[in-house]
């Protein structure tokens, strides 16, 4: 059993959505002698190892885990660090707007609990909650932050915050959902709002478009059409944020 405050932990665990497809379709592909859904997946890969290191050398905290499995990502911190909730959030941010460039979708959940996580085994009822979240909470392709976990940036704020101005930051990063009222990280405002070169922007908007699209068409079940229809959704109303002089994002809706 795991002991000691120490080992409560802030954990995200992030799902590859669909991804189940993207291996059949990259095996179907391959067998017709097209490479092309094994590059995406070599893609992928890339993308997470190397996002995995950025974090390594980035993070203020010494206390940052981050592991990937299967079709899983699962990152971590010590709670009681300043500042903890919003920098997990924010790389989750740019790990995820990186997964989303590349074409695949996520789904996910942030809670907190205890964990043992190191480079070779993570167990603990944290990371059960943040499972729990995603498979059980989030449903449609978005990561949920528990409640528990917003709250927690007020306790713990950055060293020149105070806990209103921690509270002002991280909430920037979320968005509450109008279905259900679930606080969910808004990773296409974030990513805007930290990229320099808006062309970067609008190439990965276009590529997220494409990965709607083919699961528009690719969705035959009720719930993959509900899946697919509320982040159509989401799409569309994260353009609709910019004015009509951004004529080449407005553009880029789906109907």
């Amino acid at each position: 059993m795991i002991k000691g405050s120490s080992d409560k932990r802030i954990v995200a665990f992030i799902d590859i959505f669909g991804f189940k497809g993207h291996i059949s379709d990259a095996t179907s592909r391959y067998e017709d002698g097209d490479t092309g859904g094994l590059s995406n997946l070599k893609a992928l890969k890339a993308t997470l190892l190397r996002q995995a290191d950025d974090v390594s050398e980035q993070a203020p905290h010494e206390d940052w885990k981050i592991s990937m499995f299967s079709d899983c990502v699962v990152i971590s911190v010590k709670f009681d660090q300043a500042s903890a909730v919003f920098f997990i959030l924010l790389r989750l941010t740019w790990l995820l707007g990186d997964v989303l460039d590349n074409g695949f979708l996520v789904r996910g959940g942030v809670s907190l609990g205890r964990l043992h996580h190191d480079g070779e085994i993570i167990f603990g009822d944290g990371l059960i909650k943040a499972y729990e979240v995603e498979s059980q909470t989030a449903f449609f392709p978005r990561v949920i932050v528990d409640i528990e976990v917003i709250k927690l940036c007020i306790d713990f704020p950055a060293t020149h915050h105070s806990p209103k101005d921690e509270l002002d930051y991280v909430a920037g990063l979320l968005k509450e959902d109008s279905v259900d009222g679930k606080a969910y990280l808004d990773i296409l405002a974030g990513i805007e709002s930290e990229i320099a070169d808006f062309d970067i922007y609008h190439r990965m908007l276009k590529n997220v478009r494409d990965a709607i699209i083919s699961m528009q068409k690719a969705a035959k079940k009720t719930e993959e059409k509900i899946k697919v229809a509320w982040l159509v959704d989401y799409f569309n109303n994260n353009l609709s944020r910019f004015d009509r002089r951004r004529k080449h994002i407005r553009s880029l809706l789906i109907k």
